[in-house]
């Protein structure tokens, strides 16, 4: 049984959020070496939100306990390594979430909070305009 789409075949906003996560969640998994405890994602407009919990790993978390350091200099380390990770794979994510929603990506912005373990994503996709109609 396949799923209901609307009537130019484009995906829900459901069925974009389920496979942005699936995406997002084997970029972590291959990318990061591990998968998020939690994820979740919001599709409002032209722009999708995904929110992570649980991303941290061993490395990580070891660098944000460390000792003879404050707990903003392991945040800031982690921070730093985490956003270059993310911004080498960034073409190679963006094209597989288009490939995925089959939607044009735009840009993406990334956030770690270490303190609090999370992580945000927000990506916007090009705006899909009606196609123009001749005058007869």
């Amino acid at each position: 049984m396949t799923r209901k789409r609307w009537a130019d075949d484009r995906p829900s906003a459901g069925q974009v959020e389920a496979a942005a996560c699936d995406v997002i969640t084997r970029f972590h998994r291959d990318v990061v070496g591990r998968g998020p405890d939690q994820i979740s994602a919001s599709l409002q407009g032209d722009c999708l939100f995904v929110h992570l919990r649980g991303v941290l790993t061993r490395a990580e978390e070891t660098l944000r306990a460390t000792d003879g350091q404050t707990p903003a200099q392991g945040e800031a380390l982690i921070r730093t390594v985490r956003d270059e990770v993310v911004r080498r794979a960034r073409d190679t994510l963006l094209d597989a979430l288009s490939g995925t929603i089959g939607r044009r990506t735009e840009s993406l912005l990334h956030d770690i909070a270490p303190d609090s373990d999370e992580e945000m994503f927000v990506v916007t996709f090009a705006e899909e305009r009606a196609p123009r109609l001749e005058r007869a």
